[in-house]
């Protein structure tokens, strides 16, 4: 019921560039996760903790299914949220419940556990400025209208940010978009008419 089986091109580009990027450690935004198969494989490759958000409900109940699978959940913070709460350091839960709401204790109707959500609080600091790795694997012009509105800010400095689910003639304007904000373009993966981009923040 979510995007993300690992058939795709573009998610297997990712998981390519992963393998590149993890070398132990890091915190990893997966924005737009789907399923959490790149949150869940970036944790596998050696990651410390990974952030991955969804605005569909449907897509972070199928991410918190397969992180208990993969065992790798008590290192994996699952939200339903955007860009913009991750900015107001805040992501809502199904009932639409803020970070400050759950960290105080109080009980409510979320579709996740709630411990985990008071977990997600304590690293609330972490989690919520800049990260090692971001990852969006998302239509091109959700993504350019992502660059505009502060997803560079997300990445910390010499950190990385992957981009994909683009075909290779959106690239150019992703790129300068990119650019525009203060990234470097590293890498490009080809698979087919699909690119995924490697960027870096000086």
């Amino acid at each position: 019921m979510a995007f993300g089986t690992g058939t795709h091109p573009s998610t297997r580009l990712c998981l390519e560039l992963l393998e590149d990027c993890i070398h132990g450690g890091e915190n990893v935004i997966d924005l737009g996760c789907g399923t959490g198969i790149l949150a869940i494989a970036a944790l596998r490759l050696g990651a410390s903790h990974a952030l991955a958000l969804d605005n569909d409900p449907a897509a972070v109940q199928s991410a918190e299914e397969h992180a208990l699978l993969n065992r790798v959940r008590e290192r994996m913070t699952i939200m339903l949220g955007s860009l913009k709460d991750i900015q107001q350091g805040i992501t809502r839960s199904a009932g639409h419940t803020s970070l400050s709401d759950t960290s105080s204790g109080r009980q409510s109707n979320l579709s996740l556990p709630h411990q985990s959500l008071r977990g997600a609080s304590r690293r609330s600091n972490l989690l919520f400025n800049q990260s090692d790795l971001v990852l969006v694997n998302i239509l091109s012009s959700t993504i350019l209208d992502l660059l505009q509105h502060g997803l560079a800010d997300l990445v910390r400095p010499g950190g990385r940010l992957i981009l994909s689910g683009l075909l290779e003639s959106q690239a150019p304007k992703i790129i300068a978009s990119a650019q525009s904000k203060g990234l470097t373009f590293t890498q490009k993966r080809s698979n087919d008419d699909w690119v995924a981009l490697l960027l870096t923040k000086a």
